[in-house]
């Protein structure tokens, strides 16, 4: 049985409601039914009204008895007669959830259109440098990333040029749902940026970060999930296990939105899931969640070197420290010894 509040919080927004109802009573009353409600006007207690959206999504109520709820758990456990452990199993379980029928409440492209920010050309170089100077990623993989719409370059403010770094999220579908933006420009463009009113790190407003991730590649046949803090952490791993020759076709890495982490994340049938999540304690309460979350499943935590709080400053200082030795090595080679 779950025993974590963030395990309990997972499992509410596992299923939406109005899935389980239509299992249960078959197809809404397409004339009671609006945007933000359905309804079941015949059923073994009477009409029923599940909210689909807006404050009231997954609250769920018969309106001729007294029985009501909000989340799948609720419904599992005052209408289906299950136990909580039951309920929880029932929730975790993939083959009943893959028995359920498709949902018809609207997407987050539906309930919140968002447009695609295009790639500018012209701030390209820019943020090629930050990513390949500043963060120390390797040019051949920040130009492919840019190449596969992974990475695109955008100002955000129409008062001022300074580049950023776009990271566009996904969702499970493959429809791209947001976007997280990163400043690439000099550190005084940066302190100017603040200072107007934009912060280094932030999420494109309009968009819809927690409902989605960035993904470093796409791997089919690949049966181990990476969960990273963000995409800037993905790209300094996959190249840190590219350095450690580690075969890209076995994994996939994905960055959330920050430290918005939903089961989005981790959609997908893995056999193996590793948490390489920040060395802090959001990092361990992201990993107890996710392990939580996947009682069955081979969990791992995989923490960025002591000393580093996250992928991208382990990697930047190991980049560093190699570039240093080479310099030596090379100063070494050209030194010509004089005459006594």
């Amino acid at each position: 049985m779950a025993q974590n509040p963030g395990d309990w919080t997972v499992l509410r927004q596992a299923i939406p409601v109005e899935v389980l109802a239509r299992a249960r009573y078959g197809p809404p009353d397409p004339r009671k039914s609006t945007r933000t409600t359905l309804q079941w006007t015949q059923t073994d207690q009477g009409r029923l009204v599940v909210g689909i959206q807006g404050r009231y999504q997954n609250a769920w109520r018969f309106m001729d008895t007294t029985v009501k709820g909000h989340g799948p758990i609720d419904w599992l456990v005052k209408v289906e007669g299950l136990s909580l452990r039951e309920a929880a199993e029932r929730l975790r379980n993939a083959t009943f959830v893959a028995s359920l029928p498709p949902s018809s409440a609207p997407s987050p492209q539906e309930s919140k259109p968002y447009d695609p920010i295009p790639d500018n050309a012209a701030l390209w170089p820019s943020v090629r440098t930050y990513l390949t100077e500043t963060r120390k990623l390797p040019a051949h993989l920040v130009d492919h990333w840019h190449e596969t719409g992974k990475v695109r370059a955008l100002t955000p403010s129409s008062r001022t040029v300074v580049p950023y770094a776009a990271f566009p999220l996904m969702s499970p579908a493959g429809h791209e749902v947001g976007t997280v933006l990163r400043c690439a420009g000099t550190p005084e463009q940066q302190r100017h940026q603040i200072g107007a009113g934009f912060s280094v790190k932030r999420n494109q407003a309009g968009s819809q970060p927690t409902q989605g991730f960035w993904q470093s590649h796409e791997a089919p046949q690949a049966h181990t999930l990476v969960l990273v803090e963000a995409p800037i952490d993905g790209m300094a791993l996959y190249a840190a296990l590219l350095t450690d020759h580690r075969d890209p076709s076995d994994f996939v890495i994905r960055a959330s939105a920050g430290e918005a982490l939903k089961p989005v994340h981790w959609t997908g049938d893995w056999a193996h899931i590793v948490t390489a999540f920040d060395r802090d304690a959001a990092g361990e309460r992201f990993h107890h969640t996710v392990r939580q979350a996947h009682p069955d499943h081979d969990v791992r935590r995989l923490t960025p070197p002591p000393g580093h709080k996250d992928w991208a400053e382990a990697w930047a200082h190991v980049v560093n420290q190699h570039r240093t030795s080479q310099s030596a090595r090379e100063s070494e080679t050209d030194y010509e010894a004089g005459e006594d």
